[in-house]
């Protein structure tokens, strides 16, 4: 374990020379340039993918990492805890000097659980467009909503999703909204 951690650490320092030595040869601007752009991803190029700048794979997971209220997660705040600390843990592993956040088996059983029990695969821009479609459809017409959403949606989605929608409406945030919105279209149905 030591000998791995000591390799790491040679590995990190070896690649900070590097980026140090490179900035050298640059000129003024491209060490400003790379002043700004200075960032984990290019410290540490294997937390990111293929040590890119930009929106890697890794960086669109944490934003649907985030515990948001329209994926009705059951215990929103405790599934936030877990996934903090599951990520701490990840990346206190890797580096020394620093107390390592222990992550037990129970604790990622239990954050599978949670997450599971949410609608994960449900982004801003699918939330946005079901509400949208609220106000031209009922919301049992789950072939027309699906429709509506268009991209990874299907009505079997949608009859998942709508019952604990509706149940759950009152603890949205835009949830007076996404009501006057309905009551509009229920007047015109």
């Amino acid at each position: 374990m030591q000998e791995k951690r000591k390799e790491q650490e040679k590995a990190i320092k070896k690649h900070v020379v590097d980026m140090l030595n490179e900035e050298v040869r640059m000129g003024r601007r491209e060490k400003k340039i790379a002043n700004l752009n200075l960032n984990e991803s290019k410290m540490f190029p294997k937390f990111y993918q293929g040590g890119q700048i930009g929106v890697s794979n890794e960086a669109k997971k944490k934003k649907l990492l985030k515990i948001q209220d329209f994926r009705f997660f059951p215990k929103p705040d405790r599934l936030k805890f877990l996934l903090e600390k599951e990520l701490e843990a990840k990346y206190t592993s890797y580096l020394s000097g620093i107390q390592q956040v222990n992550f037990t088996e129970e604790e990622k059983k239990e954050k599978d659980r949670l997450w599971d029990a949410g609608f994960h695969d449900w982004d801003r821009r699918d939330y946005q467009r079901f509400c949208q479609a609220l106000e031209f459809y009922s919301p049992d017409d789950f072939e027309n909503i699906a429709r509506h959403i268009g991209g990874n949606k299907n009505p079997e989605d949608i009859e998942k999703y709508a019952p604990v929608f509706l149940k759950n409406i009152d603890t949205l945030a835009d949830a007076e909204k996404i009501r006057k919105n309905m009551e509009k279209a229920d007047k015109i149905i």
